[in-house]
This record gives C-alpha cells, sequence and structure tokens, in this order.
C-alpha cells in the first residue's frame, strides 16, 4: 500500500507538471509519444511477442511517429473510431475465454486502437479551454480510481464484471461517479471564482458522470485485454500500479470521449 501511494503520487506530479506545461507543443507531443511506446510495448510483451526485435521496435516507432504527427480531421476520425473501439473490446470481454491474441494482425490492431485514442490527449489540448478540459479528465479518471478502490474494497458486496475484473464492484463503480461529480463541480466552481470560465452545470454533472463510465469502461477493457494473454499486470515499471496501461487504462479512454464530447455538444465551458 506504501509502494503503491508513494508512485501514485509521482504518477499525479510527473502527469500535471506535463500538463501545465503543455502549452509548449513539445512537451505535449514528447509525453503522448512516450505513452504510446510504452503501450504498444506492452501490449506486445502481454501477446509474447517481444521477441523480434525488428517488428518491435517498428512498431514502437510507428506508434510515436503516428501520436506526435498531425492528423487532419482528427475529431472526425475519432467519431468513427470511438464507438468501434468500444464494441470491439465488448467483444473481447464477452469471449475472452474465446479469444486469443496470438497473430501479429490481433496485437497489432489493438496497439493502433491504443495509439488512436492517446492521440486525443494533444488534439483535447488545442481545443478552446483545452487545458482545462485535459485537466478535468485526468482529475476525473484519478478521482474515479480512487474512490472506486477505497469503498470497493471497503464496502463492495456486489461484483461488477468478475469474469472480466473480480475485484470491482457496484459499489466502487458508483462511487467512482459520485467522487467524479464532486471532483468536476469544485473545479468547476474553482473556474467561475477565479473568472476563468463559465460554466453550463448540467453539461458538466452530465459530462462527469458519463466520463466517468467511459473511464471505467477503459480499465476494464484493459483487464480483459490481460485475462485473454494470461498476465496479471502490464509490466511493473510503476511500482504498486503495474505498467503504463495498468495506469493510464482509464484515462485512454476518457481523454478520447472528452473529446467527442466537445466537439458534439460544444462542452461545458463557456
Amino acid at each position: 500500500m506504501v509502494k503503491r501511494t508513494i508512485t501514485g503520487a509521482a504518477i499525479t506530479l510527473i502527469t500535471y507538471f506535463a500538463v501545465a506545461y503543455s502549452h509548449i507543443p513539445v512537451v505535449i507531443l514528447c509525453a503522448t509519444g512516450l505513452l504510446s511506446a510504452l503501450a504498444v510495448y506492452e501490449i506486445y510483451a502481454a501477446a509474447g511477442m517481444t521477441e523480434n526485435l525488428i517488428l518491435l521496435l517498428g512498431s514502437v516507432a510507428v506508434s510515436m511517429i503516428l501520436a506526435i504527427l498531425p492528423m487532419p480531421n482528427y475529431s472526425m476520425i475519432l467519431t468513427i473510431l470511438f464507438p468501434i473501439a468500444v464494441a470491439f473490446f465488448v467483444f473481447l470481454m464477452a469471449r475472452q475465454n474465446r479469444c486469443r491474441i496470438d497473430k501479429f494482425y490481433k496485437v497489432a490492431g489493438i496497439a493502433l486502437l491504443v495509439v488512436l485514442l492517446f492521440k486525443a490527449i494533444p488534439q483535447l489540448r488545442l481545443t478552446e479551454h483545452g487545458v482545462y478540459y485535459l485537466v478535468g479528465a485526468i482529475t476525473l479518471c484519478f478521482a474515479t480510481d480512487v474512490a472506486a478502490y477505497l469503498i470497493g474494497s471497503k464496502f463492495g458486496r456486489h461484483k461488477l464484471m468478475p469474469k472480466v475484473s473480480p475485484n470491482k464492484t457496484v459499489e466502487g463503480s458508483l462511487a467512482g461517479i459520485a467522487a467524479s461529480v464532486l471532483v468536476m463541480l469544485l473545479f468547476g466552481c474553482w473556474l467561475e471564482w477565479n473568472c476563468i470560465a463559465k460554466i453550463s452545470w448540467t453539461q458538466m454533472i452530465l459530462y462527469a458522470a458519463t466520463a466517468s463510465v467511459v473511464g471505467q469502461f477503459g480499465d476494464l477493457a484493459m483487464s480483459a485485454v490481460k485475462r485473454i494473454c494470461g498476465i496479471k499486470d502490464f509490466g511493473n515499471l510503476l511500482p504498486g500500479h503495474g505498467g503504463i496501461l495498468d495506469r493510464f487504462d482509464s484515462h485512454l479512454f476518457c481523454v478520447a470521449y472528452t473529446l467527442l464530447y466537445c466537439s458534439l455538444t460544444g462542452g461545458f465551458i463557456r
């Protein structure tokens, strides 16, 4: 628990440091490229496909290039990509006992989805009020994870999806949603009190609740991949947390959802 807390604090500081300097393009692009590269490596490692160094390094290099280079009409692409990604991972969850991630095209397909979803990070930052949406999405995910873990481990009685993630509970999930809404309300109050922006409170509450659900879905999606591959964690880079995809699985979907939400509704910051 101590190791997990220390690592969690370090991850939080580094994440917010990167966001604080995200107005410098190289910072946000390098952070996204690094996340993408490490995630792709972890996917290949989970599938046991790290022996072919040319294939591995080539995939990692391509992931960094995709993450860094501009992609015209990315928001439009995401409108199509996001539901496809959701449907794909729902399929994996439903058929995890009969699925195998043992072919290159399967691993490459999952890696590509992950990279394209992570690409929403710099794209969200470029939108109007992008830094605040990015801070909100990141904070929301952290709040959901912490509340779900603390409440679920103490008071959880009803399993959420035991075949995908045995430790997650309905009580923890609901606590995560409540914490998400509360944190976003406090964030909105801070923005208005400091005369930074006006908030559409109804939209913010709707966003916070749905984004928390989406973030939890991301966690379950990566859990399904781990179960299919027969591993507990994607790695040990982050002591007490596992790998990059163990820690940023909820952010993977939540940031992309935030960009999609803002594109389709105009967002909750005025």
